[in-house]
Parts: structure tokens; C-alpha cells; sequence
């Protein structure tokens, strides 16, 4: 079994617990659970009590490719991908683990990760990542989507009644949304639903979104939720996305999980026919 780990797992017994339980047994780290992690002004520190039981379980560690790199790799081929893991990243973070577990068993000094080089390399990625005002844009434009459903849709949706009527209008809603996403490459017609219907990560993404305000439609909480709360929650969500191409996350977050199943139903329901 391979999941998907929030960042918040890390130093936590059910981790060890799921990777002691088989060595058949993966647990996947994204570029989001490597942001979280190292984002704060001690990464180091943050790192050095996050990688413990990693370092135990090395060869049970997967990393994925950062999300950008996905997308443009996806949508430069114009084929949609069929898997997040990257063997480069996966066997030097490994190796990184081998070395952290050394240092905690006193056998080496230094922390296997370079504190300057990691302030360094996390500015531009905070700017990209922490844009509030982009963020509670994006969460305003899937209430606006969502207020354009029928009424009797939107009754639904607010009493969180997720019913085929309500899938097959995010599923066709979403396509609206991925589609404008990429409209600058000018792809032909066939081309784009095709990497919709083949659920490419960039479709997942915009599947998300509209999901995600639909939890805010349903509570009327949207306009008074503060942008930097809806910045922290989008972020949460590129857990669920990556978790959809393997069996599942490991969050104690209820919020995420319900996302996540909501998100697998969506994609197992096969609307695309």
C-alpha cells in the first residue's frame, strides 16, 4: 500500500505503525509535505524531528516530482501522466534518510540538509505558494461557479447531499475551469478532452477546486474565511490530488479526508461518458 503522508504525520505513531505493519508498505512524500516542512525560519530544526522514523523505514520512502514539473511534463507531451514518483528524487532523499539516521544514532554530527541553502532555494517557492489574494480569488471563483447550478442543485450542495446529479455537474463544471486554464497553448478541441477525460493532474487540480469551495458553499463561510486560512487549505489539497494516484492519505485532518473520498468517487464514477 503506498499513501500519500500529511506533513503533520511525520513524527507520528501511525506512520511508524503503517510502515513497520510491511515492507510492502510506502509512504509517499510530496513537494507540498517538503514545503510545509522546511517553509519556517528553522527548517533545520523542523527537518531534524520530522525525519526520525523516515530514517528508519528508508527504502519504504517514495518522493514525487514537484507538481509544476508534472504539469508541464504532462501538458508539453499532451498525454496525461500515470504516475507522481520520481526515482532521482526518491533515491537521493533516500540516501539523505540512511545519513539522518546515522546522525541520530550519534555516528555522524551534522544534519544531512544544509540550512542556508534551504532558506535560499524556499523564497521564490514562498512567493509562488503564499499568494493570499490569488488564493481566496480562486475560492470566490468556485462559489461564483457553484452559484450558477440550478437551485434545486444548489440545495443539494448546501445540505452536502453529493448525489450523481451533483458529481456530474462538478465533473462538467471542472472541464469549464481546466479548459480556460490551458487555453493559452491553443490545443485542438479532441486534445483537451482527451487530458480531461484521461483525469491529467492539471484536470485533478481543477476538479479540486471546484470540490474544495463546495465545502465553503455549503457552510455560507467563504467570504469571512481570512485569505491566509484559504492559502494554508489549497495548499492541504495538493495532498489529496497527489493521493489520488496512489491508495490513499494518511491525515488526520477530517476536512482532507472527506475531500479525498469525495475526489475518488468523482474520479471512479466515470462521468466522462
Amino acid at each position: 500500500m503506498q499513501l500519500v503522508i500529511d506533513q503533520n504525520q511525520l513524527r507520528k505513531k501511525p506512520l511508524e505503525a503503517f510502515l513497520a505493519a510491511s515492507m510492502k508498505n510506502h509512504a509517499v512524500l510530496t513537494d507540498t509535505a517538503f514545503f510545509e516542512m522546511l517553509k519556517g525560519n528553522v527548517p533545520i530544526y523542523v527537518a531534524d524531528r520530522s525525519l526520525e522514523i523516515l530514517s528508519r523505514f528508508p527504502d519504504q520512502v517514495l518522493v514525487t516530482d514537484g507538481t509544476g514539473v508534472l504539469m508541464r511534463k504532462e501538458l508539453g507531451e499532451r498525454k496525461a501522466i500515470t504516475t507522481l514518483v520520481s526515482n532521482g528524487l526518491t533515491d537521493r532523499f533516500r540516501a539523505t534518510l540512511r545519513k539522518a539516521r546515522s546522525y541520530y544514532e550519534g555516528k555522524e554530527k551534522i544534519f544531512p540538509i544544509d540550512e542556508a541553502t534551504v532558506l535560499k532555494e524556499t523564497v521564490t517557492i514562498k512567493l509562488q505558494r503564499l499568494d493570499h489574494d490569488l488564493h481566496k480569488k480562486i475560492l470566490q471563483d468556485g462559489i461564483s461557479a457553484l452559484k450558477k447550478a440550478p437551485s434545486e442543485l444548489q440545495k443539494k450542495m448546501r445540505k452536502g447531499s453529493f448525489d450523481k446529479e451533483v458529481y456530474e455537474f462538478v465533473f462538467q463544471t471542472a472541464f469549464i475551469g481546466f479548459r480556460e486554464s490551458i487555453l493559452d497553448l491553443k490545443f485542438p478541441k479532441e486534445v483537451v478532452e482527451k487530458l480531461y477525460t484521461d483525469y491529467c493532474l492539471t484536470a485533478r487540480i481543477s476538479m479540486i477546486g471546484l470540490l474544495f469551495a463546495m465545502q465553503w458553499f455549503e457552510t455560507h463561510g467563504a467570504d469571512s474565511l481570512p485569505k491566509e486560512s484559504v492559502t494554508n487549505q489549497l495548499i492541504d489539497n495538493d495532498y489529496v490530488v497527489s493521493a489520488t494516484y496512489f491508495d490513499g492519505i494518511l491525515s488526520e485532518e477530517k476536512r482532507l479526508n472527506a475531500l479525498y473520498l469525495k475526489m475518488k468517487d468523482l474520479l471512479e464514477a466515470n462521468y466522462k461518458n
